[in-house]
């Protein structure tokens, strides 16, 4: 008899352990086959849609600067908790800036059980000098805005390349793209562009190449299965330049197309933009506008193409043309709008009229745009 109930009991757990394995084997390999990720304009939206999906102790991979988990009062943790039980999507979309935002979104997440491990991909240099990584990345998080407990950020200990430790009630491990360590289960993934102007910074190389080493680092010798991922581009909340948002664009057609993203010759029109990219940082103005000539001949109606040339005639103060592909372009893609604010931004000050032109185009194109409004009003506070 007891013979018999060990085998019962091997056979179920054999059968759990199958089910299991079937389930994850459903969910996309990342790097390897298509990721499909929803595109959102500011991180907090993903905390919609996971509510939206039930998720609940579900592993993410947050790949952004920002840890986003300052505290929420317990009232308001309440308060999002019977919206979202009661399923009024519309109403948990209109509570974002009054009961929860980017830079406590996490939190929400945790104190609601929607998550029950993070692994927080950061794109500092931290990891450099690893007997030094732990007390840096230490120093690090002493400083977040969202005033982390000093406490529970010295208990953290380095394990396997990643800082790990409880912080803000969640399983924390803070890593870098190289050290994330494989994960068995399915995970969620959140992914913010002003991540890779950052990346791209501290390790001072091109946009495109920080798209790439990124890539490569989070696949190697490791797998991932995503069971849900999102894209978001941080400009409504000033994380990111309008100029960048073509990074955003770039990771969801190589999500989409692994192979883009494996290869060690990115698309042209990917090039194209880099180069321009990599100029405008330089200050090579008068070489962007000559430069351009070829691609526009190829992919006059690219956006990104089209905002990096604006921005250096901005510099060689060809004020109307600027206005004028500036029109167009918000015209033709409202999403681009935002390049008035970094475009008026550029303006150097002694031309008060032509930026305060460009700050009152992005907000006559986005009225209801808190950023633009906000960056309008210190622009007349200032003068």
């Amino acid at each position: 008899m007891l013979k018999k109930t060990i085998l019962y009991i091997i056979l179920g757990l054999t059968a759990v352990s199958c089910v299991e394995k079937e389930k994850t084997d459903k969910y996309p390999i990342l790097g390897i086959d298509p990721l499909y990720l929803n595109v959102i304009e500011e991180p907090d939206e993903a905390f919609i849609e996971w509510a939206k999906k039930g998720f609940m102790n579900a592993v993410l991979i947050h790949i952004s600067p920002q840890d986003s988990l300052k505290d929420i009062p317990h009232l308001n943790i309440q308060k999002i908790a019977g919206i979202i039980e009661d399923q009024q999507w519309e109403q948990l979309s209109k509570s974002r800036g009054r009961l929860f935002n980017n830079s406590n979104y996490l939190y929400a997440a945790v104190q609601l059980e929607m998550v029950k491990r993070i692994y927080w991909v950061i794109p500092y240099r931290l990891f450099d000098d690893m007997p030094l990584a732990g007390e840096k990345i230490r120093e690090f998080l002493k400083q977040s805005a969202s005033e982390l407990e000093e406490k529970e950020i010295e208990l953290m200990k380095m394990t396997d390349g990643c800082l790990s430790g409880s912080l803000s009630g969640t399983d924390m491990h803070i890593c870098s793209p190289r050290t994330v360590p494989e994960i068995r289960e399915p995970v969620i993934m959140s992914m913010d562009v002003s991540f890779f102007p950052v990346y791209a910074a501290d390790a001072r190389i091109s946009k495109l190449r920080a798209l790439k080493w990124f890539f490569d680092y989070i696949t190697l010798r490791r797998t991932f299965r995503v069971e849900h991922g999102t894209v978001s581009f941080s400009i409504e909340s000033g994380h990111t330049d309008a100029i960048h948002r073509y990074i955003g664009e770039e990771l969801v057609e190589g999500m989409g197309n692994p192979g883009i993203l494996k290869s060690d010759s990115p698309p042209e029109l990917w090039q194209f933009r880099d180069k321009a990219e990599n100029m405008l940082t330089g200050g090579e103005d008068e070489l962007i506008v000559e430069y351009l000539i070829e691609p526009f001949n190829k992919y006059p109606d690219d956006p990104a193409l089209i905002l990096l040339n604006t921005a250096a005639e901005i510099r060689l103060r060809k004020f109307d043309n600027a206005l004028k592909a500036m029109d167009a372009l918000c015209e033709k893609n409202e999403k681009y709008c935002y390049g008035y604010i970094y475009l008026g931004d550029i303006i150097d000050n002694k031309y008060t009229d032509w930026k305060e032109t460009f700050f009152i185009r992005a907000s006559d194109a986005l009225p209801d745009s808190n950023y633009i409004n906000k960056k309008v009003s210190q622009l007349f506070t200032t003068d």
